[in-house]
């Protein structure tokens, strides 16, 4: 997967009376530079790391963990509202309920735990349930071509609109990078890559946005998935004429001996792509390149007209309107806490 943007290394904090600033570090000629002198320093830098190569910029995975995850906070609330207030995540609601159940006795099982988690944690997990999306820093890959500047910027009173006194501030930005990251799904049910296609989509098209200033201009990014991996173990999927029926969660988790008090919800779901078969060492493979639009600039996004992304979006929304709202969790709407 191929993303441009930037993401900041720090900012001006406040504490107290005093304003606690990150390290500054010098302007760089051509890239990177000098960065034990002080002059011509700046306030905030694009995140950077030394390899083996030497410094490169990079997207932390936890920043576009987190941005991905907002997205889809987002979409679960258009279908179901009521998962919205319950998978906050500084306030979780199946992280509670497990957090209490195990201050009795038996403690819940892994099928309890996860047959209490909603969508949002089904995929990127709590404290008591390991997500099953993992994302992977995202390395800038045309240093060369990318543009890095520095720009002024001056902070603003929320209380009067009008500019603050010695607010004034200079941070990096880069034009013109491609980034390039992989995400990992393991153990997915099938409405998940529905999700994912939503979610991806609100990405490209600048719903959402990635890193520092997304309300001053900054963060547009447009997105291309190279390709798409798929690997079963234990599991050779049928073919058709049409391509590879990916099997349902529910499925592979009988053929390992699972019962089905984990709730799975992709049960009778069914869905054919034309993957293609994948030569490797372990389990069975298969890959799809997805459909890319014309290349503009040099880059060409996702096209989400085209394969798979209309297949994979259908998932989302029959599941979403069938996921009902456990009894254990009802206490957590904000309509249960006026009644009481």
């Amino acid at each position: 997967m191929v993303i441009r943007k930037p993401v900041k290394s720090g900012a001006p904090s406040t504490v107290g009376s005093s304003v606690c600033r990150p390290t500054r570090v010098a302007v760089r000629a051509g890239g990177y530079g000098d960065y034990d002198s002080a002059d011509g320093c700046f306030d905030m830098a694009c995140v950077w790391t030394q390899t083996a190569a030497g410094p490169r910029f990079y997207l932390p995975g936890s920043s576009l963990r987190g941005v991905l995850r907002s997205a889809a906070e987002r979409l679960v609330a258009c279908w179901q509202p009521n998962w919205g207030y319950v998978s906050d995540p500084f306030n979780n609601a199946s992280e509670g309920w497990v957090q209490r159940q195990r201050e009795r006795e038996p403690s819940p099982s892994s099928a309890d735990i996860y047959r209490m988690a909603g969508p949002i944690e089904r995929c990127f997990g709590h404290t008591a349930l390991r997500g099953r999306w993992t994302f992977g820093d995202a390395w800038m890959r045309n240093e060369r071509d990318a543009h890095i500047v520095v720009r002024d910027g001056v902070g603003i009173s929320r209380r009067t609109g009008a500019a603050m006194n010695d607010i004034k501030f200079q941070f990096e930005a880069i034009t013109g990078g491609v980034f390039e990251t992989t995400l990992t799904i393991v153990n997915y049910e099938l409405w998940q890559l529905g999700l994912l296609a939503h979610a991806l989509a609100l990405l490209d098209g600048g719903q959402a946005r990635l890193g520092y200033g997304t309300y001053r201009g900054m963060g547009r990014i447009r997105l291309a998935v190279t390709m798409m991996d798929w690997r079963w173990y234990g599991y050779l999927p049928s073919e058709n004429a049409e391509g590879v029926r990916l099997p349902p969660l529910e499925q592979l988790a009988t053929l390992a001996g699972l019962d089905d008090s984990y709730g799975w919800r992709d049960k009778g779901q069914a869905i054919v792509l034309p993957l293609v078969p994948n030569a490797t060492t372990f389990g069975s493979a298969w890959r799809l390149e997805p459909a890319r639009g014309m290349a503009l600039d040099g880059f060409a996004s996702t096209d989400w007209d085209g394969l798979p992304w209309p297949q994979l979006a259908e998932l989302l929304a029959p599941t979403l309107n069938r996921w009902s709202l456990p009894d254990e969790l009802q206490p957590w709407l904000p309509e249960a806490e006026v009644r009481q």
